[in-house]
């Protein structure tokens, strides 16, 4: 029982540090909106949250697993670079939940160095905070592998593996279309 305390509580306070190094990078290192991309996303997720979205050629209104759910936090917390910034960063807390559970039967040690790779990666920082789609992939990529590691080592039933991983693999395709490069 001492052994699932301590490491309860050293996730507990990883997933609160990380949580909190995540807000600190966007309050205090945010450097602005990338470029044209992040402003478009946010043009489209306005006009989801206010009901005048609409699907027409430009490829950047098909990313729809992404635009949907930051203009729905528009609805709910309003248009601003916190909201738009809100939902990569739920996925770079979950993508590292993720990494942390995929990690459980190492020492706790190679957890925490994991972690750290992963939160302090340049890319990963960069885009953590960003309105734009590949802290996402990165998510779903990450839930892919852990639909199959859950198969191989934890003895999930191969067909719910199947099922997360065509889930995840189509809802990252409706994010952005990069994700076919994984596939082969």
């Amino acid at each position: 029982m001492e052994k699932y305390t301590k490491e309860t509580l050293t996730k507990g306070i990883l997933l609160v540090a990380t949580a909190i190094f995540l807000l600190w990078h966007h309050f205090y290192s945010f450097s602005t909106h990338f470029g044209f991309d992040d402003m478009h996303y946010a043009k489209l997720a306005h006009a989801v949250s206010v009901g005048t979205f609409e699907t027409t050629m430009d490829h950047y209104t098909h990313r729809w697993g992404f635009i949907f759910p930051v203009g729905w936090m528009y609805q709910f917390f309003g248009v601003s670079d916190f909201t738009s910034a809100l939902f990569p960063m739920v996925m770079t807390f979950l993508t590292v939940w993720l990494v942390w559970k995929m990690s459980a039967s190492y020492d706790i040690w190679m957890r925490l160095w994991a972690v750290i790779f992963l939160i302090t990666s340049e890319w990963v920082l960069f885009y953590s905070d960003k309105l734009m789609p590949d802290i996402t992939v990165m998510f779903v990529a990450t839930l892919i592998i852990y639909a199959y590691w859950s198969v191989i080592y934890h003895k999930l039933k191969a067909w719910k593996g199947s099922v997360v991983t065509s889930l995840s693999v189509f809802y990252c395709f409706i994010t952005k279309e990069t994700i076919i490069l994984i596939l082969p």
